[in-house]
């Protein structure tokens, strides 16, 4: 099992757009170190509800 909890560190000047664009960045840094360790990246089976 791999938990992950990441994000941007923006401040209030910081636009939905700019923090969609951090995250995305940051999740594939992630998904890369972990392709790196383990030679794939795993199914998310996450379920988030709303």
């Amino acid at each position: 099992m791999i938990f992950v909890l990441a994000g941007p560190a923006g401040s209030d000047e910081t636009s939905n757009e700019e923090v969609a664009k951090l995250v995305d960045s940051g999740y594939e840094k992630i998904d890369e170190a972990i392709k790196s360790v383990i030679g794939e990246i795993p199914e998310n089976l996450t379920q988030a509800t709303e």
